[in-house]
């Protein structure tokens, strides 16, 4: 229920900074959109092409972004994000998250492969490594117009597990180019804070490393990115949660907007309900807490084992 509420606060959020209604099947009207954070955003309400065990999927929203987290000169880290909600019972909301380098000067990843050069239009062709995922961007005039995704999932339906596919085309509309300026500035020097906390009742120790890592200005607005290392020995929290970019605050604030996310790889489910955030309110406190599980399934997707990880940090 917490993940429910927070996905739909940030989709919220942004809905009131960039309102976008478009058809994946370009059957709607279709509105301007507005740049949030240097991005091109995207999204429609009505039909996602997607199946569950062949059962089309109905009565969703899509939200969709395109950002460079952040800008070294040469290159941009970027992430595209697809995240599809539904009140209709047997169709859970499920997000896809992708991340790549692209050059200082486009959002198309540097690895994807050219399918068509036309002058001002350009088709790219990019697999995502981690699930295989195939995705095509569409550009046109330097802007990318449109994205596909096509690729498979695994999600959890009740208490058992389900394979989604999906084939799912998102129209980024309007006259937005997204390019970082790199600040000539001295970064934030790098901080490593000392943490103690436990999991599953197991005392733990640990660090937090905070390295600058790109400085962009913005709308005449300047803005620090910092990658965020945490690394405690012994520790079964998974990748997402421990590595991530977030922009820095002037107070040395970050966050992980990242931490509470479903992921399956490698015949393993994980389902979180975490937080991995800086409390300035009362002081400075990191907030470093959350519920784990790890779900083992076999190749009919039936659970093998499962284990859950309760954990909570504070800095010492």
């Amino acid at each position: 229920m917490r993940k429910q509420f927070v996905c739909l606060a940030v989709i919220c959020v942004i809905a009131v900074a960039a309102f976008v209604s478009i058809s994946i099947y370009r059957e709607d009207v279709r509105s301007d959109l507005v740049p949030l954070n240097d991005s091109q955003d995207g999204g429609l309400f009505g039909k996602v092409g997607a199946t569950i065990d062949g059962e089309p999927y109905e009565i969703a929203e899509l939200y969709s972004q395109i950002r460079p987290v952040y800008n070294d000169g040469d290159r941009s880290y970027c992430e595209l994000m697809m995240i599809v909600t539904s009140n209709a019972e047997g169709r859970p909301s499920f997000s896809l998250h992708y991340s790549y380098f692209s050059d200082s000067k486009s959002l198309v990843p540097e690895d994807a492969q050219a399918l068509a050069d036309e002058g001002s239009y350009r088709v790219f062709e990019y697999t995502d490594g981690s699930r295989g995922d195939i995705i095509r961007f569409y550009v046109s005039d330097d802007r990318i117009q449109t994205v596909d995704v096509v690729g498979s999932k695994v999600v959890k339906v009740g208490d058992g597990f389900k394979h989604l596919d999906y084939d799912m085309s998102v129209d980024y509309d309007g006259s937005v180019t997204s390019i970082n300026r790199v600040m000539e500035m001295d970064p934030t020097p790098t901080k490593v804070y000392r943490i103690q906390g436990h999991e599953n009742g197991e005392r733990l120790e640990g660090t937090i490393t905070v390295r600058s890592v790109s400085s962009t200005i913005f709308h005449g607005n300047i803005y620090e990115y910092a990658e965020v290392s945490i690394e405690i020995e012994g520790s079964e929290l998974p990748g997402f949660i421990t590595t991530f970019y977030s922009s820095l605050g002037e107070d040395g604030s970050f966050y992980n907007s990242d931490a509470s996310r479903d992921t399956y790889m490698d015949g393993v489910y994980v389902e979180s309900d975490s937080t991995v955030t800086v409390d300035v309110d009362d002081g400075w406190e990191v907030v470093m807490e959350g519920v784990v599980t790890y779900y083992q399934l076999d190749d009919d997707l039936g659970i093998v084992s499962e284990r859950t990880i309760e954990f909570g940090y504070e800095v010492i």
